[in-house]
């Protein structure tokens, strides 16, 4: 049970989970292996509680007292803009967003905060990421999992995540850029290359198999498919990276996919992750940016 006192890291969940992972992964960062706890009302994290041990969730009636908040939205987005005012030697909890540094956040321990936002970067993910993966409940995933993971990794030298549908809705099409024929096609040309004594044997994975089949299916060498697997979105995930290659869209789901599941040879991401603005700190040094 929660019980109110110095020293407390709660992170807020919000989105699907990529953007979840990052949210933790912040936190990790903040908690220096402290530890800390979750709050969850706003989304479905089921996915979260059934692969990640050691999470410690906090309840609604908890993290409204501890946070001086009601919630009432409207009220809400009122009481939180008159606290992000409040000088921060005054605050009890803190509330940051993604203009807070990862020093930042870390200098103000050992005081409370609530960690409400999105973390995007690898700034605030640090090597986190193992951290995470260090967390999995392997016992959890199915096996139906790891009979498609052997699958891939005996008959393919590269995953590929192909994300159109959700991206092409009024929702996320004005935020995100859908990568196309063209993209897939370069990086299809780059693997080529450096893999041409391997030939180039696909695995896709897409929430759209009609449009990969009509115009990506016939460039690799070999394609194979685990869509018969009945995947869950987690283990979905983790073989997205489950080869040392990688072709990922602009995409939290696939980005965590690769960074989760060890190192990598070459990884390929598109140059912009959002339709007006470049995210450089998402992107390693070593990833070839298309």
């Amino acid at each position: 049970m929660f019980k109110r006192s110095k020293n407390k890291i709660i992170v807020v969940l919000r989105g699907g989970l990529g953007n979840q992972l990052f949210q933790l992964a912040a936190a990790a960062k903040v908690a220096s292996g402290n530890g800390f706890y979750v709050y969850d009302y706003h989304v479905d994290s089921s996915t979260i509680r059934k692969y990640l041990n050691g999470m410690e969730f906090i309840d609604r009636q908890s993290f409204l007292r501890v946070s001086r908040t009601t919630g009432l939205p409207f009220l809400d987005r009122l009481l939180l803009a008159g606290y992000k005012r409040v000088p921060k030697s005054y605050r009890w909890y803190w509330y940051w967003d993604e203009d807070s540094s990862a020093n930042e956040m870390t200098a103000c321990r050992p005081r409370n905060i609530i960690l409400d936002g999105y973390w995007q970067s690898i700034e605030f993910t640090g090597l986190n990421e193992v951290y995470l993966r260090g967390l999995i409940n392997h016992a959890a995933l199915s096996e139906s999992y790891y009979n498609a993971k052997a699958y891939i990794e005996n008959n393919a030298n590269v995953c590929v995540h192909v994300r159109r549908g959700d991206y092409q809705t009024p929702q996320f099409a004005k935020k995100f850029d859908v990568c196309g024929v063209d993209y897939y096609l370069k990086a299809f040309k780059l693997l080529k290359e450096r893999l041409s004594s391997e030939g180039l044997s696909v695995c896709f994975f897409s929430n759209d198999i009609g449009w990969v089949s009509k115009y990506l299916s016939g460039v690799p060498d070999q394609v194979i498919d685990v869509g018969g697997y009945n995947l869950t979105d987690f283990e979905e995930m983790l073989l997205i990276g489950s080869l040392k290659n990688a072709v990922i869209p602009n995409s939290t789901f696939s980005w965590w996919g690769v960074v989760m599941t060890g190192e990598k040879e070459i990884v390929v991401c598109p140059k912009s992750w959002f339709a007006h603005e470049d995210r450089e700190s998402l992107v390693s040094d070593d990833w070839y940016r298309l």
